[in-house]
């Protein structure tokens, strides 16, 4: 028996690792899912912690990895590292999940010195977004990584990609494969669920399951080791890896790779206008905002001139349709009526004040063809009611459909989950009021501060003596903060 197995084996020895069809564990994300891997219970058992610290050991003799430092990810991945560390006689360090905000603000607390490697220990990786946390902290204060370890890998694709961008070779001493394997020579789940439970692992979050289950006994809270893995700070291309919906994955390298986070709002009433937009601004974009249903002389050549205008620079384009109704009406207003918009906006957005029925309704006739959903969780007017529990009802109806849902329009950062895009609106050179009560923020108060990843910019480009030469202001400005936030 290999290590791989050999351990598996294990994790079912400790019940560290549990599975489960129907009904199935409810991850903080909103997945359901067939698996759960819980391996803090291996610290509670001598005989199975020094099995692990073994076979880590034994792993870093077989791969010649050369480090001077271990790091442990908080909090599951330190005791492992501090194991590592004392049989093999050297320093350590661990990250924490979160900046310290009090006192010295650490990220990293134990010494670690410029120019030091570093090995990353972790406890388990699912979508990757704690590993490359961790390693991204430690090469920020001055580490070199090139190697992760961890116990249990669910073998994401998007973790893999994760640590091929960040040129991190990751290190496992078992998997998912070699867990269901042991699971069906135990006779704990049969050849058919074993093909069932795959088919879960090759896209989590349309999975047909279950309803959940009435008791919260399997259930998670610890949104590290999940696909809403917090992840502060992260570049769009990294953030790109961990997204499972196409839009968002599209967005979010269409912005790193034309590096512009600038959404022009084309609030115009003619389809020469629209256009004459769309072309001017085309180059500087990562998205273009339109309100569809304000032009007088909308037709289908319209539609086709535009989505053109997309593909020749490269930009996204955002129906501002803000669907408010029942599921079954929105449903219809989307695919059908004179503009059949899911067959062109690559996003559109709706209010959750009908309930998650409006997603669901909405869901239907776009995920099949890959789009996107915002919710409007914030609204920039004075005296607006998107506030306070109203908006966290958004961000849990976001978890809930995070296949589709894939971000929100609010006026700041609502969730450390990398996947969720935020989008704020009225957004100016300068901060100001309108005379009908529209606040105007900078694109270095929404994108620094506020940690927002779009700026929309409507009449602060649309109005402009020069267009395109705003909208380059723009632009720039709006690169410029993100550029700071990484910097942080």
């Amino acid at each position: 028996m290999n290590r791989q197995h050999t351990i598996a084996h294990l994790l079912l020895d400790l019940h560290a690792v549990a599975l489960r069809l129907d009904p199935p564990f409810t991850w903080a994300s909103g997945i359901k899912s067939p698996i759960y891997c819980d391996n803090r219970i291996i610290i509670s058992h001598p005989k199975e912690r020094k099995q692990i610290r073994d076979a880590f050991l034994d792993l870093i003799k077989e791969q010649r990895l050369e480090f001077d430092v271990v790091a442990g990810v908080a909090t599951s991945g330190i005791p492992h590292a501090a194991w590592i560390a004392d049989a093999l006689g050297k320093p350590m360090i661990y990250v924490r999940a979160k900046q310290k905000a009090h006192g010295k603000t650490n990220t990293i607390e134990g010494k670690l010195q410029e120019g030091q490697r570093v090995l990353v220990v972790e406890d388990l990786v699912s979508t990757g977004g704690s590993v490359l946390t961790a390693v991204d902290a430690v090469r920020h204060a001055g580490g070199v990584v090139t190697d992760c370890m961890a116990i249990f890998t669910y073998e994401f694709q998007q973790a893999s990609d994760a640590c091929t961008y960040s040129q991190t070779n990751l290190h496992t001493l078992s998997s998912f494969s070699y867990l269901l394997d042991a699971a069906v020579e135990r006779n704990y789940i049969t050849q058919e669920q074993k093909r069932q439970i795959l088919t879960w692992r090759e896209n989590p979050e349309s999975w047909e399951a279950a309803p959940a289950p009435e008791s919260p006994q399997y259930q998670t809270t610890d949104t590290r080791q999940h696909p809403s893995a917090i992840i502060h700070h992260q570049s769009y291309q990294i953030r790109a890896t961990q997204c499972t919906n196409p839009t968002a994955k599209k967005l979010f390298q269409l912005m790193e790779d034309k590096q512009t986070n600038l959404s022009v709002a084309a609030d115009v009433t003619t389809k020469a206008a629209l256009l004459q937009i769309a072309r001017e601004c085309g180059p500087e974009i990562c998205l273009l905002k339109t309100h569809i249903d304000i032009i007088e002389d909308f037709d289908q050549d319209l539609v086709q001139e535009l989505t053109k205008l997309a593909a020749e620079h490269s930009f996204l384009i955002f129906e501002d349709r803000k669907f408010a109704d029942i599921g079954n009406t929105v449903r219809q207003q989307y695919e059908h009526g004179m503009y059949h918009i899911a067959n062109w906006a690559d996003i559109t957005n709706a209010h959750p004040v009908p309930g998650p029925g409006i997603i669901q309704g909405l869901k239907e006739v776009g995920l099949p063809r890959g789009r996107g959903l915002l919710l409007l969780a914030e609204m920039s007017p004075e005296g607006n009611l998107a506030t306070g529990e109203y908006t966290q009802k958004t961000l849990d109806m976001a978890h809930a459909h995070k296949n589709f849902v894939i971000g929100f329009v609010a006026m700041k950062k609502l969730t450390d989950d990398p996947t969720f895009i935020h989008m704020t609106p009225g957004v100016k050179l300068e901060v100001g009021t309108d005379a009908l009560g529209q606040r105007y923020n900078t694109p270095d108060m929404v994108i620094t501060t506020e940690e927002s990843d779009i700026i929309i910019v409507g009449r602060g480009i649309t109005e402009a003596e020069n267009i395109p030469l705003a909208a380059k202001q723009y632009r720039n400005a709006g690169w410029a903060a993100y550029q700071k936030r990484l910097s942080k």
